[in-house]
C-alpha cells in the first residue's frame, strides 16, 4: 500500500489496515469475521519458521519462563496489539466505601478526569475537575440508606476542594437535597465569598446548609475562612443530633436540633449549636423519586448542572452514622499533605 493515491481512485483515502472486516477502501465493512482475535502483531521483516514456532510454543506453555508479550516485542514489530483492553463502558465515578458498587457515581459528559489531585503522596492522586459553563459537568450518585442515615444518627462530609472561579451566586460543589412536597430536606455545600475584600453577600468562605423538612429554610454554617483560587482545601462538616423533634410539620420528615461544625485544613472553624436537620428519605412525602446525590453542580432533584461549580473535588467522602471527631479530622488533613505520611491517606479515610 502506498500513500497519497489519486482521490478519484482512492475514494475512501489511503488504504487502512482493518481488524474483524474489510478495510476502508471499500467504504463499508464488508466480509466481517465473527470470532476472536488476539496478540495481533505485525513485522516490516520476515519471521523465519523458528521464530514462528517459538511464538506458539510460548503461548501455549502454561510454565514459560518468558512472557509472550516480551518474546513478541522482541522481534520489534511495527504494530502489536494486545487487544486486551476493557470495552469502554458508562464513565462512574468508583465507590470504595461500604455501601460498594450502590454507591458508584456516574459523570456526566463533560467532567474531566484525572485532574490534578490533592493529596502529597504517591505523585499518582488525581481529582474530578468541574466548569460551570452549560451545566453538563456533575457526578451524580443515586440515594443510599448510607449517604442519607436518619436526623437522629450523626453524619460527616469530608472533601479537598481546589476552586477555580470566584463567581458569586451559588456555585455549589456537592448538593444532596430533596425539593418537593411541603419541606426540603438533606444537605447543600455552597462556595461563598473567597475574602472578606469581596462585596457582602452570603458569606465568607464555604457555607454548608441543612434543611429541616417543613419550608425551604435551612440551618447554616460558614466557614467564615478564606481560600485563594487554584489552591487546594481540606473541608470537612459533621452533624450530632441532641434533641428529637418530632415531625412538625406532619409531612412525614423526621427533625432533630443538633450540632453541626465546618473544619478547614484540619481545625474547627465554626459551629451551629442549634441547627435543624432532616434527612432525605428512600419515598420522599410526595412519593417521587428519592434525592441523589451531585457533585460539581446541583442534583438532579434540584435541577441536575444547576449552581455548577467550577474546580476540582477530591477525595470525597461520606460517614454515614459516624461522627468524625476534630482529632481524626486534623490527621486526615496532615496525612493529605505529607509527602510521606506513616498512614496513606486512603487508609484513614476507608479505616
Amino acid at each position: 500500500n502506498t500513500s497519497g493515491n489519486d482521490p478519484a481512485v482512492a475514494t475512501f483515502g489511503d488504504a487502512a489496515l482493518a481488524i474483524g472486516n474489510y478495510n476502508n477502501t471499500a467504504g463499508t465493512s464488508l466480509n466481517p469475521y465473527f470470532g476472536g482475535v488476539d496478540e495481533f502483531a505485525f513485522y516490516q521483516t520476515k519471521l523465519s519458521a523458528e521464530q514462528i514456532l517459538g511464538h506458539y510454543q510460548n503461548a501455549t506453555n502454561a510454565n514459560r519462563t518468558v512472557s509472550y508479550s516480551s518474546l513478541i516485542q522482541a522481534d520489534k514489530p511495527a504494530v502489536y496489539l494486545h487487544l486486551d483492553e476493557e470495552a469502554l463502558g458508562p464513565d462512574i465515578a468508583v465507590n470504595f466505601g461500604e455501601t460498594r458498587a450502590i454507591g458508584h457515581g456516574s459523570h456526566t459528559t463533560e467532567v474531566r478526569h484525572p485532574a490534578p489531585g490533592a493529596i502529597s503522596a504517591g505523585g499518582n492522586d488525581g481529582s474530578v475537575a468541574y466548569h460551570n459553563r452549560n451545566g453538563k459537568s456533575t457526578t451524580t450518585l443515586p440515594w443510599t440508606a448510607g449517604n442519607n442515615p436518619g436526623a437522629d444518627k450523626p453524619l460527616s462530609v469530608e472533601f479537598w476542594a481546589r476552586p477555580m472561579r470566584d463567581q458569586q451566586g451559588g456555585q455549589c460543589p456537592v448538593n444532596n437535597r430533596f425539593v418537593g412536597g411541603t419541606g426540603r430536606t438533606g444537605w447543600v455545600i455552597f462556595q461563598r465569598n473567597p475574602n472578606a475584600s469581596y462585596p457582602a453577600s452570603e458569606g465568607l468562605g464555604w457555607n454548608f446548609r441543612m434543611f429541616r423538612g417543613v419550608s425551604s429554610s435551612g440551618a447554616d454554617v460558614n466557614t467564615d475562612t478564606d481560600y485563594s483560587i487554584g489552591e487546594w482545601q481540606h473541608l470537612a462538616f459533621t452533624w450530632e443530633p441532641v434533641t428529637d423533634n418530632g415531625d412538625p410539620s406532619g409531612n412525614g420528615n423526621n427533625q432533630w436540633e443538633g450540632i453541626l461544625t465546618a473544619y478547614v485544613n484540619g481545625v474547627a472553624v465554626n459551629t451551629n449549636s442549634a441547627a435543624l436537620y432532616a434527612a432525605n428519605l428512600q419515598t420522599p412525602e410526595d412519593s417521587s423519586v428519592a434525592a441523589d446525590l451531585g457533585i460539581g453542580a446541583y442534583n438532579a432533584k434540584s435541577g441536575l448542572g444547576s449552581n455548577p461549580f467550577e474546580g476540582n473535588v477530591d477525595e470525597f467522602a461520606i460517614y454515614g452514622d459516624y461522627l468524625l471527631k476534630p482529632e481524626q479530622v486534623l490527621a486526615h488533613y496532615q496525612a493529605g499533605t505529607n509527602a510521606h505520611p506513616a498512614v496513606p491517606y486512603e487508609n484513614l479515610d476507608i479505616t
